[in-house]
């Protein structure tokens, strides 16, 4: 997974600086830019979640219930990774 952060950070011109949470689906990592980056352990996990975001955003929701939906800013398919707004 450390190989794919670094594929990411010079595909997409990203600085990780802090890792927020670590689990069995993955790991998310904040960038300098103040956003979180997801490597998902498993193609299935990743494309079901950035799936989930994109049709928030094509539908433009933003909050559901009162709990604020993070932004998608961009996917990458090739390393299971999902970037979006904290």
């Amino acid at each position: 997974m450390i190989e794919a952060s670094i594929q990411f950070g010079e595909r997409s011109g990203v600085r990780f600086i802090d890792t927020l949470g670590d689990g069995k689906d993955g790991r998310v990592s904040k960038t300098s830019e103040g956003r979180a980056v997801t490597f998902f352990n498993a193609p299935d996990l990743y494309r079901r979640e950035s799936r989930a975001y994109q049709i928030l955003l094509r539908r433009n929701i933003d909050e559901i219930d009162g709990f604020q939906i993070p932004r998608l800013i961009r996917c990458d398919d090739g390393l299971y990774a999902a970037s979006d707004e904290i």
